[in-house]
């Protein structure tokens, strides 16, 4: 992404001391994240990462290395849970989870990857119907009626509804 900024370290320290000074629960983790990467360079942003980590950050966002071998450099360099962002098309390349976690990285994202097949998905949909009229030779895509009812788990609603008296009103 073009135009980042990055706030000075010592302005990141003051924000993350506010962070794990705020945690309330030790299940709660705080990820420190840069993007010095696309701003200062690889080094700058693996620095940025091992002061985080001595101030207390349990994992470490270096964010969009470039190639495997960055990753692999911030995997040797920073010695701590590290987070990975894996966007289709994005700066960094797409690599698979147990090859990440060979590097450190114990947190991954796929931050787009449901919505980006819904838009495809959205797309196709839009195109059939506006050359066909109907959707019909695209039911073997689409979740049927009773298994969408079963995913957002519409029986539990229907129940209560039942049990709070909704299902009376009009």
């Amino acid at each position: 992404m073009q135009g980042k900024e990055v706030v000075s370290q010592e302005e990141y320290a003051e924000k993350l001391g506010a962070a794990i000074d705020a945690r309330s629960s030790k299940n709660f983790i705080i990820v420190a994240r840069t993007d010095a990467r696309a701003t200062e360079g690889l080094d700058a942003a693996i620095e940025r990462g091992l002061h985080n980590k001595k101030l207390g950050a349990d994992a470490i966002f270096v964010e969009a290395p470039k190639s495997i071998q960055e990753m692999k450099k911030i995997g040797k360099a920073i010695k701590a849970p590290l987070v990975a962002n894996m966007i289709e098309g994005g700066a960094t390349p797409l690599i698979s989870a147990s090859a990440l976690n060979k590097m450190g990285f114990k947190i991954i994202l796929y931050p787009l990857s449901v919505l980006f097949a819904n838009t495809f998905a959205t797309i196709n949909i839009l195109k059939e119907l506006k050359k066909t009229g109907t959707t019909k030779k695209l039911r073997s895509k689409l979740v049927s009626f009773d298994q969408f009812n079963d995913l957002v788990e519409l029986q539990k609603f229907r129940k209560l509804e039942k049990r709070y008296g909704l299902s009376k009103r009009e």
